[in-house]
């Protein structure tokens, strides 16, 4: 039995085209047999391995085929050694033929090794799209993906240092955007992110457009917290999963808490006040006939000539607060008379009156306290 010709056809996986989507690792082999120097005909039984040359005993792939039919010495067979065979360097077939006698691939014996090895070129398309670790432009004058051994993935980076390295262009219609996601859909609907899973497969965050209701950007976590870090500072600022944020701290105590100094002002001129208490402060303007002249978050109760107003907290305090009030006529005075959780009485009188008899006047104050 002897192999007259071979390769009348190849057609390798892993061949570009126009088409999207990813390529079959299945090649068609059509070769030309023998037998006894007449052309095959019947049913035959075909072992194929793979190999890098012509004389190596590293082996690359194997397939087995039962009951190939040939026909005037010409047969076709489809085999599939992987996507390994997406690079291009030497392969070279090595066939083992027998006469089909009912037996399976299971059973190796009868067979015979067909020599010399037969060397596989892929087609042209594939030659000029990849190299012998990455893909090329469709002329091949240039390599844009690189793969290496480790598995890692290389995007204009000949040597990629993590499983997918890209290198952003310099030039182009948005110079320095390396990584693209766009959604299908235009305006507030759309939607497009990176989400992050764990090793069993649950989504643990996301970072883009996760909404499908506005345009806004998101750094997003189903589980734990978002978190900010900064090589100087470490843990700066961190959004708890009960929605408190911390700025210094990784356990806010409170909606905000903020470990350090707060400044406003247009040039951070002011620094925000500080307490050792949980105080919270109402201020406003009481007129003479005792309405409201500026505040909110109170009331006021004053019988007309009293002299006496009641000042009505909407929210009381925890307990007693401070209270400070001053008269708004220089030649009147006023003090507080009491002050309790729910209200505060201040009465007024004229700066003249020895007896301290009570008079209507207009005052401001301001209330502190938990």
């Amino acid at each position: 039995m002897r192999l007259r010709a071979m390769i009348l056809a190849a057609a390798l996986m892993g061949c570009l085209s126009g088409g999207a989507g990813a390529q079959s690792t299945v090649m068609t082999y059509q070769g030309k047999l023998a037998d006894a120097g007449a052309p095959a005909a019947g049913l035959y039984d075909m072992r194929f391995r793979r190999y890098d040359s012509a004389n190596s005993t590293n082996q690359l792939g194997a397939a087995c085929v039962d009951n190939v039919t040939v026909t005037g010495g010409v047969f076709t067979v489809s085999l599939d050694f992987g996507p390994q065979f997406i690079a291009v360097f030497d392969r070279y077939l090595e066939i083992d033929v027998r006469r089909d006698t009912g037996l399976t691939c299971a059973n190796t014996t009868g067979y015979t090794t067909l020599a010399p090895r037969q060397q596989v070129t892929p087609a042209p398309r594939a030659q000029a799209a990849t190299t012998a670790n990455g893909l090329a432009i469709p002329n091949g004058s240039s390599v844009v993906v690189n793969l290496d051994n480790n598995g890692h993935v290389g995007m204009g980076v000949s040597s990629p240092q993590v499983p997918l390295h890209v290198l952003a262009p310099n030039t182009g219609f948005l110079p320095g955007e390396g990584v693209r996601i766009q959604g299908t859909i235009a305006g507030p609907a759309n939607q497009s992110f990176f989400s992050f899973h764990d090793g069993a497969g649950t989504a643990v965050g996301y970072v883009g457009d996760g909404s499908s209701g506005d345009n806004n950007m998101f750094v997003g976590a189903y589980l734990g917290d978002v978190t900010l870090i900064t090589s100087g500072g470490g843990r700066v600022l961190t959004a708890t999963s009960t929605g408190r944020v911390g700025i210094g701290t990784t356990s806010p105590a409170s909606t905000l808490d903020v470990r350090g100094d707060i400044r406003l002002g247009s040039t951070g001129q002011q620094f925000a006040i500080k307490s050792d208490r949980n105080d919270r402060t109402l201020r406003g303007t009481v007129n003479t006939v005792g309405t409201i002249g500026a505040g909110t978050g109170f009331t006021v109760s004053h019988t007309a000539g009293s002299g006496i107003y009641v000042v009505n907290f909407n929210t009381a305090f925890a307990t007693a607060p401070t209270v400070v009030a001053s008269s708004i006529a220089q030649a009147r005075k006023v003090h507080v008379i009491q002050a309790q959780t729910t209200f505060f009485t201040v009465g007024a009188t004229d700066t003249s009156n020895t007896s301290n008899n009570f008079s209507d006047g207009g005052f401001t104050f301001f209330a502190i306290g938990e």
